[in-house]
């Protein structure tokens, strides 16, 4: 399988509001011109750190075309925008969620946090039937730990098993374990978010707090 930069992005690109989860003052209009710009310099490459990859193809899944430059999606936007068609504008396009099932060349195209995900998916399908509603390509390293998964009484870890440290999260249940590293990682929020349809498909990442909206929220989230 190739490596997913064709999902990592979009992954937390999620709202229509595009001061969600862009860096201000970068709205739609603006990130299309600048990645217009990177198109023409960095290539057409069908995978790596380019715009083709990480912009064009998704999107193509998205519109159901086969442009080969963010150009030509662009184009197909505003012809959209013209016919009161929707999607219609680049934010809105790439606020869809990315489905599980999209292949890019023969296979799927997962970073770590998604292929995790789709582990679970596959794993623990049998025991929710709301996995069948959830998109793994959807979920971050942070969503990936703060779904309500795992064991919440901390009789699982102890000391001898976590040679780098057994922690209790403050604000989730249970406790987890550090395998390796110097220094402890405290996840927010562990083990502290119920499944539900549509998880995570609509959710904010906009930086300092990454406030995320209220589950269940079909507007958010």
């Amino acid at each position: 399988m190739p490596y997913g930069y064709h999902t990592m992005l979009m992954s937390f690109l999620d709202t229509y509001a595009p001061f969600a989860n862009l860096p201000a003052p970068i709205g739609g209009q603006e990130l299309a011109v600048i990645l217009n710009a990177l198109d023409s310099v960095l290539g057409n490459a069908t995978s790596g750190v380019t715009v083709d990859s990480m912009f064009t193809q998704p999107l193509n899944k998205r519109l159901n075309t086969t442009c080969t430059s963010l150009r030509c999606i662009i184009n197909v936007l505003n012809v959209n925008k013209a016919a009161g068609r929707s999607p219609s504008s680049f934010v809105e396009a790439v606020a869809i969620p990315e489905q599980d099932g999209a292949k890019y060349g023969a296979n799927l195209s997962m970073v770590c946090s998604e292929f995790a995900a789709h582990g679970w998916k596959t794993g623990l399908g049998g025991a929710s039937p709301v996995w069948a509603q959830i998109e793994a390509a959807e979920q971050t390293p942070r969503d990936n730990y703060q779904m309500a998964l795992f064991d919440t009484t901390g009789a699982r870890f102890t000391a001898a098993q976590c040679p780098g440290g057994v922690t209790t999260s403050p604000s989730g249940p249970g406790a987890y374990c550090q395998i390796m590293g110097v220094w402890r990682m405290y996840l927010n929020g562990y083990n502290s978010i119920p499944l539900y349809a549509g998880m995570n498909n609509r959710c904010p990442a906009q930086w300092p707090t990454y406030t995320r909206c209220p589950a269940n929220n079909p507007q958010c989230c």
